[in-house]
């Protein structure tokens, strides 16, 4: 099975596509541009540049590919401060892509979108069906990208199209110079490891769900062999809740075992109160068979390691 993973540099799709190619599959990555220090890495795939903005480049990219996974994206602080470009690259980047994987006869698309589609949902059970209603761009332009993909799914006859909306995902990336770290997790293994110390800016009392890439992975693999022939969403969480400072917490102690060193924790944040925790439902994968394994520690050991390496 011939798989296109478009932002093969980034962050999520460097990850999914070294994981496919583990497992065998031919990867193709389509990216803008090969960045220095992945050319080794890079010399492993079939790698086609091209520009999701611009429809063009992106002729004959789908040739012979069997499913695209999608997760070229403009990332939260892009879209914080461009929205023009998060709009252009998020929703009518999605928009060409999908377009020529439906014109190349491509079998599925799935679409790597994100739980912010919902917006502020402070205390509330989240599934599929809750209604969408995102606060800031980076939400927003997701959910238009779904859209598009949903539309190009009704329009052509044997494309299954799939969107996965991912809570706070983590784990080391396959290069330390892909620019990701400044996800919650990511970034604390970053801080204690360059400064020694873990400085949280808030009360470290907010609670989120978090997902590591294999479980995300895990997720990929369940619906690559599903037949929907009805455009699906699915929510990809960990059933992992923890509060910032209980992620700190592990932190310290895998960043002790692996060390024998102890770390400082300080909290600059005022202890003020903080929003009921979301619920992220994901029991419609979980009916597909989906398991996630909570590799918190795990991962934040393979991440202080990549950081140690030359």
């Amino acid at each position: 099975m011939k798989v296109l993973v478009t932002g093969g540099f980034g962050y999520l799709g460097s990850a999914l596509a070294q994981l496919l190619k583990n497992e065998g599959f031919d990867v193709r990555l389509l990216a803008r541009q090969v960045p220095e220090y992945m050319l080794d890495w890079s010399r492993g795939f079939d790698v086609r540049l091209g520009d999701i903005k611009d429809e063009s480049s992106l002729a004959g990219c789908c040739d012979a590919v069997d499913v695209v996974v999608h997760t070229a994206a403009a990332n939260e602080i892009i879209c914080t401060n461009d929205e023009l470009e998060a709009l252009l690259v998020n929703g009518f980047g999605t928009r060409n892509i999908v377009k020529e994987a439906a014109s190349a006869g491509v079998d599925r698309f799935i679409y790597f979108s994100t739980f912010h589609a919902y917006g502020s949902a402070a205390g509330q059970v989240i599934t599929e069906t809750t209604e969408p209603r995102p606060t800031h761009s980076y939400g927003l332009t997701h959910l238009v990208g779904e859209h598009y993909t949903s539309m190009a799914a009704a329009k052509t006859e044997g494309l299954t199209a799939t969107s996965l909306r991912i809570s706070n995902g983590y784990g080391a990336p396959v290069h330390k110079g892909v620019p990701r770290w400044t996800l919650v997790i990511n970034d604390l293994c970053r801080m204690a490891f360059e400064t020694g110390e873990i400085i949280i800016k808030s009360s470290g009392k907010q609670s989120r769900d978090f997902v590591a890439i294999a479980d995300v992975y895990q997720a990929l693999k369940i619906v690559m062999d599903r037949v929907d022939h009805d455009y699906q969403v699915y929510n990809v969480g960990g059933a992992d809740s923890r509060t910032i400072l209980e992620i700190a917490e592990i932190v310290r102690a895998v960043f002790a075992e692996q060390y024998n060193r102890e770390l400082p924790i300080k909290i600059l944040g005022r202890d003020e109160p903080v929003a009921a925790p979301v619920v992220f439902e994901i029991e419609k994968l979980k009916a597909l068979g989906y398991r996630p394994n909570n590799l918190i520690a795990l991962e934040i050991g393979r991440i202080l390691a990549l950081l140690d390496a030359e």
